[in-house]
């Protein structure tokens, strides 16, 4: 994602923040480790210096310790391994040191070193790391409080009074300047974090504004063209005299989509045609638009006298807008069109990708599109054309694809056009309105169903009595 972007910009920071904290955790990490190892060094030359060369080796040990832990923290980058045992070393050792010079008295409370490593610990490591370590504490200071365990053999450090104040002294002093330091530094850089987070917020706030602008201002120009889709659908009344009942339901996967419904007349030649574009939503209902042109164009053609003539001319129109021979464009369209001729009452049906299913008494018949790529390789010239036979009560059904592709009972199986074609047969008995009902309620019911696929199409109609035709080419 570009940088540039507000969702890059925010994106960057929240790094910026998580990489901020890393580098905090670290200059802790290594403030406690300094700050140990000088306490250590202190303590270490101390007990030499007063020829105690055994018990010195504790500090000198942890100073060996610390500067391997550093370097295996560089190298091996388990940041948090090491930093674990450091802080575990850093609590144990000052307990250890004390009973190894003869006790809390003598030793000025060395064990007081202990706090410095808990509020290290409490800077750089995780919440629940944080309670253990003051927990383990806690039971440290308890146990050495109550008992003073001396190690056996462990001479004394010194039974002068003002020599353990002197060590009492340094020990609280300087346990105090090094935790003060350390949270200091935390606290500044913590101010450095909210400044960081407050500017982030204001930034982040400033982006919700923009994209909920522009969310609304995407929502009301999809609605614009909501309206503007369904004021270009065909009038029905404009069938008339062709059929007494027809329904539509239709039902875009968005605002607008690639599902299309047409009537066109030439003469005494109606068309009813349902589409289906490649794609929905924009690029969808743009093709429909498209295509709906180009109908409008080609049902005056010469050559416009049958329903795949209607549907060849358009693909071939479409051909040439597209501009296929060059761009290679697959968008296409898929068709069933229906046409009533008045002269001689027959009615016939083409389709390319889209089937139709008739009605007529207690049975329901498949007609079946013809694949569109088998189609376009034979330019459009092997174009099937079915005549059907219309009896009293016989209803029609043409559907898109996105009709049967949809998944129901928590997205296990599709409806199927087989599915369709059973749910129409068991209402082959009902009447014209109460089969629309039963249909669209089949569409629309939500109970079991997954979101929508694509753009849901379905035109049912009944032509009126004395529809018919003078050869019946009827297939189960």
């Amino acid at each position: 994602m570009p940088k540039d972007t507000p969702d890059g910009s925010m994106t960057k920071g929240l790094a910026d923040h998580r990489s901020e904290n890393q580098v905090i955790r670290s200059r802790m990490f290594r403030i406690l480790c300094i700050a140990l190892a000088l306490g250590s060094l202190f303590w270490g030359t101390t007990t030499l210096a007063l020829g105690f060369g055994t018990a010195s080796l504790i500090p000198f040990s942890y100073l060996v310790f610390t500067g391997l832990n550093l370097l295996a923290c560089r190298t091996t980058g388990r940041v948090d391994t090491c930093m674990s045992l450091q802080v575990l070393l850093s609590l144990l050792l000052p307990f250890v040191f004390q009973s190894a010079l003869g006790g809390m008295r003598p030793t000025g409370m060395v064990m007081f070193w202990s706090f410095v490593a808990l509020t290290g610990a409490l800077t750089f490591q995780r919440k629940r790391a944080s309670i253990a370590w003051a927990s383990v504490n806690l039971v440290l200071i308890g146990i050495w409080a109550c008992f003073d365990p001396v190690l056996p053999g462990a001479p004394t450090l010194s039974n002068d009074p003002d020599t353990q104040q002197a060590f009492l002294a340094i020990n609280l002093g300087a346990c105090q300047v090094i935790i003060f330091v350390m949270a200091a530094v935390f606290v500044r850089k913590q101010g450095r974090i909210r400044r960081d987070m407050h500017h982030m917020r204001h930034e982040l706030s400033t982006v919700n504004e923009e994209l909920q602008a522009r969310e609304n201002s995407m929502r009301s120009s999809l609605r614009y063209a909501q309206v503007i889709q369904q004021a270009l659908r065909p009038d029905q009344r404009s069938l008339a005299g062709i059929a007494h009942g027809i329904h539509v339901v239709d039902l875009p996967k968005e605002a607008v989509g690639g599902d299309l419904f047409w009537i066109g007349h030439k003469g005494e030649l109606t068309f009813v045609a349902v589409l289906d574009c490649t794609g929905h939503g924009v690029p969808g209902s743009l093709l429909a638009m498209l295509v709906r042109g180009i109908l409008g164009e080609v049902v005056q053609h010469p050559e416009c006298d049958s329903a795949s003539n209607l549907i060849r001319l358009t693909q071939r129109r479409l051909d040439e807008y597209l501009n296929r021979s060059i761009s290679k464009s697959k968008d296409g369209v898929e068709m069933g069109v229906l046409c009533f001729d008045r002269t001689t009452n027959a009615t016939s049906y083409a389709g390319v990708g889209i089937s139709l299913i008739k009605v007529a008494g207690e049975q329901a018949y498949l007609y079946r599109g013809a694949r569109p790529l088998t189609c376009q390789k034979l330019e459009w010239n092997e174009l099937q054309e079915e005549a059907l036979h219309i009896s009293p009560g016989t209803r029609l059904c043409i559907f898109t694809d996105g009709v049967v592709d949809q998944l129901q009972q928590g997205g296990r199986r599709r409806l199927g056009t087989q599915g369709l074609r059973s749910l129409l047969s068991t209402i082959t008995t009902a009447d014209f309105p109460e089969m629309a009902r039963s249909v669209e309620t089949a569409m629309r019911d939500p109970q079991g169903m997954t979101c929508q696929v694509d753009d849901r199409l379905l035109v049912l109609l009944e032509p009126n009595d004395h529809w018919s035709s003078m050869a019946a080419n009827v297939a189960a």
